[in-house]
């Protein structure tokens, strides 16, 4: 009887997982479109399967991603990446491009720093919840700069970013959001 040998998803290491994802970033960096930012790669293995994650926004705080967005940047990225990521080589995986999300924890320099300017929640495990602006992001403490109203005169605060149980993230003011709701008719005939 012929037992049927089962797929193995190769394996990488830490150390191959950052090199991908700092070539990704570096490669990005190059390859997009000049009105889309990479906010964040991830090389994730779920269900057996290599996920490469590509976080995405627009350069232009106003505009949002779209499907037709992630569409034209995984095209731009696919040769790239085949053509010179060496750990991708042999290794099956899947490409996926999307935006951060809206209420997704900020966590890199690269965020903080794209991010300057833009509306924040601050949530610690304990204690109120503060909205603030980015102002800035101090690299050697690991610190995000932000100050308490939007404009120039607001008093700065610093908060260590590694913190833990702390929750940074975008808190676009609801009022401009861009929300469409679909309700359907119930009406009694």
């Amino acid at each position: 009887m012929k037992t049927k040998k089962r797929y193995q998803t190769p394996k990488l290491s830490p150390q191959q997982i950052e090199a991908i994802q700092t070539h990704v970033t570096s490669l990005a960096d190059v390859t997009l479109p000049e009105a889309y930012f990479l906010i964040d790669v991830e090389m994730v293995e779920e269900n057996g399967r290599w996920y490469l994650r590509l976080y995405v926004d627009h350069r232009d705080p106003a505009r949002k991603i779209s499907l037709e967005d992630c569409k034209l940047i995984s095209q731009s990225m696919e040769e790239p990446l085949e053509k010179t990521t060496k750990e991708l080589e042999n290794l099956p995986y899947n490409l996926e491009v999307s935006s951060p999300g809206l209420f997704r924890s900020l966590k890199s320099q690269r965020e903080f720093q794209f991010y300057t300017g833009r509306r924040i929640e601050i949530k610690p495990k304990s204690g109120p919840t503060e909205i603030g602006f980015i102002d800035s992001f101090d690299p050697e403490a690991m610190e995000v700069l932000y100050r308490t109203t939007p404009d120039q005169d607001g008093e700065i605060k610093r908060i260590a970013s590694n913190t833990k149980g702390l929750s940074i993230s975008l808190a676009p003011e609801l009022n401009k959001l861009d929300i469409s709701v679909g309700l359907e008719d119930q009406r009694n005939d």
